[in-house]
């Protein structure tokens, strides 16, 4: 009995650096730095980096100039959502993101088992589950580093080019955006990772992960609004109230999407102006007050985005312990 508590503990991922999830964690994190992925990986976030210097470059001069207090009140977020020769910070890695999670993933489980490298990593004195624990939250970690840093820079340099302060809430809503992104990488990282389970060769498990966001991201929306053209076909739309049901059902579908509940937790985080997620009918915008929300309210606001994809992500995480650990691996 004192034999099996000590090799629990010994096993438990909080237990001390040198546990075998701490180990296998710091394998996972070597393998991929020295890889060509990472460096891809890196090329990518120097491109992002680019661009934010591009918007802070041409942006900048204008929003100071502007006659516009919320966007003085609010000059570093809008170094995140504007746009100019191109697309904004933040829907930039809405694409971005998914491609990053998927690349770290997809092969995570079935090269393993196809270079007969598993069996021999399980004749160590590790439980099965570290292994698939070690192999999320190794990337996990890299890529909070990676957007921590890039977050970081950006920032810097629009301090270095204004001269100005970031304020409190300015970065309290800046290191949220940060969060609610890795939240998003976590569910495309933990997907790929249930399709290297789920499927022996790594191209077919790729295929169907970048299958599943081009569908999500980019067909969803034509399909929902076809959806919406069969339902109200022959509806006049004579009313506000009218146009207001068909715009709240058309987004409670597109709520499906996880690209979709980024990028409007994205966009409610980084635009504090941002009052409503939904459609206003003409006495809401009457009675609105033209002032900022505060960070509770607009955390409040999208609280089901964060928990929906949150959620997400646990439902795919624990499919992919739940096959993994019944899987037979010698073989």
């Amino acid at each position: 009995m004192k034999t099996e508590a000590t090799a629990l503990r010994l096993n438990s991922p909080l237990h001390s650096f040198n546990s075998p999830f701490w180990i296998l964690v710091k394998k996972e994190i070597a393998d991929v730095i020295v890889s060509w992925r990472f460096r891809t990986l890196i090329v990518l976030v120097l491109l992002i980096f680019s661009s934010s210097l591009i918007h802070v470059s041409q942006q900048i001069p204008l929003l100071i100039q502007s006659d516009n207090f919320l966007d003085k009140q609010f000059l570093f977020l809008k170094i995140f959502t504007s746009s100019g020769a191109t697309p904004s910070y933040y829907v930039l890695i809405s694409f971005v993101a998914p491609l990053l999670g998927i690349s770290l993933g997809f092969d995570s489980i079935n090269s393993e088992m196809n270079n007969r490298t598993l069996t021999r990593i399980m004749a160590q004195p590790l439980f099965r589950d570290n292994i698939l624990s070690a192999k999320f939250f190794a990337p996990i970690i890299i890529l909070t580093i990676l957007f921590l840093s890039l977050t970081g820079l950006v920032v810097a340099a629009g301090m270095l080019y204004t001269g100005m302060n970031l304020g409190l809430q300015e970065a309290v809503r800046i290191l949220a955006f940060v969060v609610l992104l890795l939240i998003y990488i976590a569910f495309w990282l933990a997907f790929s990772m249930l399709m290297s389970i789920v499927f022996k060769q790594s191209a077919t498990a790729a295929l169907t992960a970048l299958a599943l966001w081009l569908f999500l991201t980019i067909f969803y929306p034509m399909v929902v609004e076809l959806i919406m053209q069969q339902l109200f076909a022959g509806s006049v739309p004579t009313n506000m109230d009218f146009q207001i049901r068909r715009q709240q059902i058309m987004m409670d579908l597109l709520k499906i999407s996880p690209s979709q509940l980024f990028l409007d937790g994205s966009s409610t985080l980084l635009m504090p102006t941002i009052r409503s997620l939904g459609p206003l009918n003409t006495e809401d915008l009457d009675l609105a007050i033209p002032n900022p929300l505060p960070l509770r309210d607009s955390i409040l606001m999208v609280w089901s985005q964060w928990t929906g994809l949150l959620a997400g992500t646990m439902l795919c995480f624990a499919l992919s312990y739940y096959l993994f650990m019944r899987k037979e691996i010698r073989n």
